[in-house]
């Protein structure tokens, strides 16, 4: 009977709380919850691949993992328990990705740029990238005796094949360049009445075919393959070649490398400068280097040796023995901090094609007389260091010497010159000597935000020739800085600034019947040359880009070649617009 009892009296008791709990208001309050906002990765230039943060290892490059930070957005707390439906992420709309452009731009001085590229998928293994250059300055510097106009030319064809194993990768590039000898520093009173004939426009034309098939699972890791065509409007032909495979084997911890390295090609000049006859020669470099190359967490190394041997027709060329030369590194990684300690020693011997020596100087004449440079050793002793996430810093001493070094030097007059453009003392010749340097490197990156970068380079050398009256146009020192900026999410800012320290020019004095190869250099201090660049790029519709550019050259006479005054300032405007190119 008390167990009845019992069992009634808790039934009573939870049947008047359930009545009471109905009774009472809800405590959880209707909420709604509404996005405003919310992250969308967005592709800034299709064409202008940023560079992948990583840290500098001397010995492997290393892609580290890249952390992307959402961004915050506010949120209407207005939640709503008891609907069925749940409320729907409103995402927003990302615009069309575009595979090719066309731009245009004029500015003064007589600019006109003319830019078409486009990078189109053909199937899932193969990519076809074409584009167009042309970029012209028109008009003439006022104070020069003879035209400075200059124009460039330039087509590329690219096909990229990949598979799971390899890689083909094919390009063909043609340039085609135009500009003046213009440099005059003093015109004897025997030579006036030829300038007003003269032509000084030389014309240069370059065909380059390169393909590189790539390895990732074999001995062979790969085989790239170069050849380029190179001639001038005084009748120069260059035929060069570069053939470098690379052949490793995985032992586990460590990896041997095997680099066979092929460098030249035949070269024909119509007169040489000095001896007035035509010149005409094949030679060429061979390289080996074996290497053994260990990665481990705190100490990395790779020791080995190099051998090169170089080979000419040319009777006049002295005969070369065969060179050996170290290749070593090592790296260290403490277990606390983020300094790196490393030193190298490294050495070979390396043959510029025409082609290339144009490219660093663009008035030089079409006589080059051309030879392997033979660095003995090049020691190297510095550290890198991370400060924090955002920043990377790299300071080394280098000591270099060299059995042959190369330097451009101002030709001197030529006697009866017969109107030939370069021959008016206003144009570089290639000479030789022994060489020691000192220098000292560093540099600093900065990555701050999405896209935004900054970096500063400086290098302050020490040279010492054995011979020649001077190191022939080498800056003392030499410093750059690059900065990348987005503002606003459609707008870029680029800036790029250069500074070219003193160094040591040649002068000559116009002497009747007098051999160039007599005429003696008198030793000229050339100043400081500076140059900023700027790019301001905004995008005014998926479509529509507008962009700006601007170079300011600063020193005295504005130019990083004695003799070749540049504009103090340049400005160019233009559009730019992207589509689809379907094939």
């Amino acid at each position: 009977m008390r167990i009845k009892q019992h069992w009634f009296l808790w039934g009573f008791f939870v049947s008047v709380q359930l009545l009471q709990a109905q009774e009472k208001e809800p405590s959880i309050e209707a909420q709604q919850v509404t996005v405003v906002k919310s992250f969308n990765p967005e592709v800034i230039k299709v064409f202008k691949q940023r560079p992948k943060p990583q840290t500098y290892d001397s010995l492997a490059q290393k892609q580290q993992s890249v952390t992307f930070s959402f961004e915050d957005f506010p949120v209407v707390s207005t939640f709503t328990p008891n609907k069925a439906t749940p409320l729907k992420l409103q995402r927003k709309q990302t615009g069309p990705l575009y595979n090719a452009l066309g731009a245009l731009g004029v500015g003064g001085s007589g600019q006109t740029y003319l830019n078409a590229a486009a990078s189109v998928v053909l199937d899932r293994v193969q990519t076809f990238g074409l584009e167009l250059l042309y970029d012209e300055t028109s008009r003439n510097l006022a104070e020069q005796r003879l035209p400075t106009h200059r124009s460039q030319f330039s087509g590329l064809l690219t096909h990229n094949y990949t598979l799971r194993n390899s890689r083909w990768d094919t390009r063909l590039k043609f340039q085609a360049h135009q500009n003046n000898f213009y440099g005059l520093l003093d015109v004897p009173n025997v030579l006036e009445d030829a300038l007003e004939s003269l032509d000084p426009i030389n014309k240069r034309t370059y065909f380059q075919l390169q393909t590189q098939w790539r390895n990732y699972d074999g001995i062979v890791n790969e085989i790239p393959l170069q050849l380029h065509l190179y001639g001038d409007s005084f009748e120069t032909r260059e035929t060069f070649l570069v053939f470098n495979p690379r052949f490793r084997a995985d032992l586990g911890s460590s990896f041997v490398d095997l680099k066979l390295n092929f460098t030249g090609g035949q070269n024909s000049f119509t007169e040489d400068f000095l001896r007035a006859t035509a010149a005409e020669y094949t030679h060429g470099v061979g390289q080996a280097a074996l290497m053994w190359t260990r990665l481990g967490q705190r100490l990395k190394w790779q020791v080995g040796a190099k051998v090169a041997q170089y080979f000419t027709d040319d009777a006049q060329a002295e005969s070369a023995e065969l060179g050996i030369y170290p290749e070593f590194q090592l790296e260290i990684k403490p277990k606390k901090g983020s300094l790196r300690p490393f030193i190298k020693a490294t050495g070979g011997e390396q043959i510029w094609s025409l082609q290339e020596l144009s490219s660093q100087n663009p008035f030089i004449a079409p006589v080059v007389n051309i030879l392997p440079e033979v660095q003995i050793f090049k020691a190297q002793l510095g550290f890198h260091s991370a400060i924090g996430k955002k920043i990377d810093f790299m300071w080394e001493a280098q000591y270099e010497q060299y059995d042959r070094k190369g330097f451009f030097k101002r030709l001197p007059y030529q006697q009866g010159n017969n109107l030939k453009a370069f021959e008016y003392s206003n144009a570089f010749q290639r000479v030789y000597d022994a060489f020691n340097q000192l220098s000292f490197h560093s540099t600093l990156a900065y990555s701050f935000g999405k896209d935004n970068s900054l970096q500063f380079e400086a290098v302050y050398r020490d040279p010492e020739t054995e011979t020649l009256e001077a190191a022939w146009n080498i800056p003392e020192i030499e410093a750059s800085a690059k900065a990348f900026v987005r503002l606003f999410k459609k707008a870029q800012v680029q800036l790029k600034y250069t500074f070219v320290g003193n160094r040591k020019g040649a002068s000559y004095t116009y002497f009747n019947n007098l051999n160039p190869g007599d005429n003696p250099a008198t030793v000229v201090d050339v100043a400081a040359f500076s140059q900023v660049q700027a790019e301001v790029l905004y995008q005014l519709h998926p479509r529509w880009e507008i962009f700006s550019r601007l170079q300011l050259n600063t020193g005295d006479p504005n130019s990083r070649w004695l003799g070749f005054p540049q504009f103090q300032q340049l400005f160019l405007a233009g559009v730019q617009y992207r589509f689809n190119l379907n094939l």
